[in-house]
């Protein structure tokens, strides 16, 4: 896999790496990427107590069901 950040972005990795407990760049995008699932992970469930119950688990055992009756199709969640 190959991605593109801004300059920015690529200034912020190199800062982790160079200063935090990461040893490269690929470190920090994944720890970056499971906060990233664990605060989606998080919203659904605030969401199921409002909307009827979520019953857990992680985001990829949820591709291909429909989050409704929430509204996460209006948040980019399918």
């Amino acid at each position: 896999m190959n991605i593109s950040i801004t300059p920015a972005l690529a200034g912020y990795v190199k800062q982790k790496v160079e200063s935090g407990p990461y040893k490269n760049a690929s470190e920090v995008v994944r720890e970056a990427l499971r906060m990233m699932e664990n605060q989606e992970i998080r919203d659904l469930r605030l969401a199921g107590t409002q909307c009827g119950g979520f019953d857990g688990g992680s985001l990829s055992n949820r591709v291909g069901r429909d989050p409704e009756p929430c509204s996460f199709r209006d948040r980019g969640y399918k």
